[in-house]
């Protein structure tokens, strides 16, 4: 086999390794062709750069798919994604031939604390997409992804790398020791999480919850001829939820799933706060918004909340995604505002914002709401609980991607991670997708799937929520930082 072709087939490997495929075991050995490679090669950051572009090509090729925006947008879109991401792969080889070329061999010890590194630098900036920290490979395993609640996505991805290491010192050195650490970096904590699983964290405080999947066109729904139709199947759907289960507290329903400017519209309010009033319920929704500020206008993606106390409050969406909802850096750059790349331009809100839903045992119980892409970001869902989050509420809109993309159910798996890191449950409400109830310890309880119009009802236990993670966060990001400045300082090249 053509050597050259090594960092492609690591770059697959690892690619393949993402939710959903079935084949997250992948990144247990993805590396270790790489750390072969570069053993014997001098070319870490051109092959490193390879392996990126085929790692993330793999996982991410649906970002071409968003039928949102003109396909030609799509593609260059989702070729320049997977460019920048790969980045990461490029600077982990310069780092560590730079570690190499002082230490020799050695130096692949530093390989997990500069992954983690990048992975943890990367969630400061405008850039950020830790959408795809390798930490989610793992979740196939249900035991070993209990992980997260100690050191998060990030701690996951610093076990995943460690593990390869020890593959990749198996097979150089063929010593027994090797095989021993194997086995032990791998059954303790399958061990530790198939224990934790069998834990009870309930309480005797519950919420009756049900969630609208209404699996509409997203480029439809804000016409006039469709407008009308749209709110007769939120108010359907949501009207079925009550006759079977009358019993229900808070019905949930998708991003932006009101096609109306809601806050301002009354008119469109009136259905809801029938619903509310009539079945003494909450009602969470997503829906567009706008305000004057020193005669500009400002818009934002935003959740609302009706309760049936009679309060309305909302919550714009606090983290936008790249190139779709804003363009980066136009706070600095001003023209960067009136680059159309069929980007929405929202504003973000300055604070996160908890709702309080009524129980009809008069017992409150905190929601956190989270828009779509905000559930990739570890540290926010974190930050949520720890201001008190008993129960954390996905609202997102997937149907951008059609029936076919993986990505529905990627995003919905990346919810699971915060289930787990939080020991917090966690729902869904997908305008298509992945709507579902995800427990604490990050399994799916019910679901519907991609394509699909229907409802969901259940009675979620609330979690005695709170981990180390949720504590002190992504820890190990600074462990990484701190461990790389030293190895920096310490075995700088002299001339």
């Amino acid at each position: 086999m053509n050597k050259k072709l090594t960092p492609i087939i690591a770059g697959i490997l690892l690619g393949l390794s993402y939710p959903p495929f079935p084949t997250g075991i992948f990144a247990w050995f993805a590396f270790v062709p790489l750390l072969f490679y570069w053993k014997n090669h001098q070319d870490w950051k051109k092959s490193g750069y390879i392996a990126g572009i085929f790692a993330n090509l793999v996982a991410f090729h649906w970002l071409a798919q968003n039928n949102g925006v003109h396909w030609t947008i799509a593609l260059l879109t989702m070729i320049l994604s997977v460019m920048f991401l790969a980045l990461n792969f490029l600077i982990l080889g310069w780092i560590l031939q730079r570690f190499y070329r002082s230490i020799g061999e050695k130096a692949f010890w530093f390989f997990p604390v500069i992954w983690v590194m990048i992975e943890w630098l990367r969630m400061f900036t405008s850039l950020a997409f830790p959408w795809g920290s390798i930490g989610s490979s793992l979740l196939f395993s249900e035991s070993l992804a209990q992980m997260a609640s100690f050191g998060g996505v990030l701690g996951i991805g610093f076990w995943i790398c460690t593990l390869n290491l020890l593959i990749f010192f198996a097979f150089s050195q063929f010593r027994m020791r090797w095989i021993i650490w194997i086995v032990i970096w791998i059954f303790v904590p399958f061990l530790a999480g198939k224990m934790l699983t069998h834990q009870d964290l309930t309480t005797q405080k519950t919420i009756n919850i049900g969630i609208v999947q209404p699996n509409v066109d997203p480029n439809a729904k804000w016409s006039k001829a469709f407008r009308m139709r749209n709110t007769q199947i939120l108010d359907s759907l949501s009207q079925q939820i009550l006759e079977i289960a009358p019993e229900t507290d808070l019905i949930i329903l998708p991003e932006t799933a009101v096609s109306a400017w809601l806050r301002k519209n009354r008119n469109e309010q009136q259905w809801i706060w029938n619903l509310v009033e009539s079945n003494k319920i909450s009602i969470l929704t997503g829906f567009r918004d706008y305000e004057k500020n020193n005669g500009k206008i400002l818009y934002f993606n935003s959740s609302g909340f009706f309760s049936p106390n009679g309060n309305f409050d909302f919550n714009p969406k606090s983290i936008l995604v790249p190139f779709a909802e804003y363009v980066p850096f136009s706070f600095i750059f001003g023209w960067l505002d009136y680059l159309n790349l069929g980007q929405a331009n929202f504003e973000s809100a300055q604070e996160i914002k908890l709702f309080h839903a009524i129980t009809k045992k008069n017992e409150n119980v905190t929601l956190a709401s989270e828009i779509c892409y905000e559930s990739s970001i570890p540290n926010l869902c974190q930050q949520f609980v720890q201001k008190g989050a008993e129960i954390v509420a996905v609202i997102t809109n997937d149907g951008w991607y059609g029936k076919n993309s993986i990505e529905p159910a990627q995003h919905a798996h990346l919810a699971r991670l915060r289930a787990i890191e939080n020991r917090t449950p966690v729902v869904r409400s997908a305008n298509t997708g992945v709507s579902c109830v995800i427990d604490p310890f990050g399994r799916i309880v019910s679901k519907l799937g991609n394509a699909e119009r229907g409802i969901l009802t259940a009675n979620v236990p609330i979690a005695q929520n709170g981990t180390f993670y949720t504590k002190f966060g992504d820890w190990i990001g600074w462990f990484a930082f701190g461990v790389i400045l030293f190895g920096f300082i310490k075995f700088r090249r002299k001339t």
